[in-house]
C-alpha cells in the first residue's frame, strides 16, 4: 500500500513537472505585452522577446532615443506602436525605394529615420484591445525576411562593386590610349594603324 502512495505521488510530482515546462515553454513562444505599460519598458521586452537582430537594433536605438525625445515616447505609447509595425513600415519603405529590385540601400540614419517618422505620423491599425500577443511563429517569419533581405543586399553590394570595378578598368583603358595618341601627335611619330585607315578611305 506503502509503494502504492510513493508511486502516486511520484506521478503527481511528473504531472506538474510536466506542466510547469510546458508552461514554460508556451512562454518562449508568445509573449503578452499591455498597451497601458511604459513605452520603454513595453519595446524592451519587445525587443528582447524577437530573434531577428535587425529589430532589435532598430528596437535599441528607439530605447536610448526615448531617453531624449519624450514627445517620442509619448506618441509610442498613446498611439500604441508595436515594434513589429515599426519594422513593417521600415521593410515597405524599402520595397518602394527598391521600386521592383529585389533590394535597395538604405544608411542606418535612413532606417532610424523611417523608425521615428512611423511612431509620429505613420499609418497605424488601431488596437482594440489593450493587451496584445506577440508569438514566435510571426517572429521567425519576419527574421526569415530580413535574412533574406540582408542576403540580397550583400549580392546587390557584390554587383554594384563588380560594375564599378568593370566601368573603372575601362575608363583607364581609355585614358591610356588617349595619352599614347597625344603623346605620338606630339612627337610627330606616325601611327601604323591610322595610316592603314587613311589608305581604306
Amino acid at each position: 500500500m506503502a509503494n502504492n502512495e510513493i508511486l502516486e505521488v511520484e506521478e503527481e510530482e511528473e504531472e506538474v513537472e510536466i506542466e510547469e515546462t510546458a508552461a514554460e515553454d508556451s512562454k518562449k513562444e508568445k509573449l503578452e505585452l499591455d498597451f497601458n505599460m511604459d513605452a520603454v519598458e513595453r519595446l524592451t521586452k519587445e525587443v528582447e522577446f524577437t530573434d531577428s537582430e535587425y529589430m532589435k537594433v532598430v528596437g535599441k536605438f528607439l530605447i536610448k532615443k526615448f531617453e531624449e525625445d519624450e514627445p517620442l515616447k509619448k506618441a509610442y505609447f498613446e498611439r500604441k506602436v508595436t515594434l513589429e509595425q515599426v519594422w513593417n513600415s521600415i521593410v515597405d519603405a524599402a520595397r518602394k525605394k527598391a521600386e521592383g529590385a529585389n533590394s535597395c540601400c538604405m544608411s542606418d540614419e535612413e532606417v532610424f529615420g523611417l523608425a521615428i517618422h512611423f511612431i509620429q505620423d505613420g499609418k497605424i491599425e488601431v488596437a482594440k484591445k489593450e493587451k496584445y500577443v506577440l508569438t514566435k511563429e510571426s517572429q521567425e517569419s519576419l527574421k526569415e525576411r530580413a535574412e533574406k533581405e540582408f542576403v540580397e543586399e550583400q549580392k546587390r553590394k557584390l554587383e554594384e562593386a563588380e560594375r564599378k570595378r568593370i566601368e573603372k578598368e575601362e575608363r583607364a583603358k581609355e585614358k591610356a590610349i588617349e595619352k599614347e595618341k597625344k603623346h605620338q601627335e606630339e612627337s610627330g611619330q606616325l601611327n601604323l594603324f591610322d595610316l592603314m585607315e587613311e589608305e581604306n578611305e
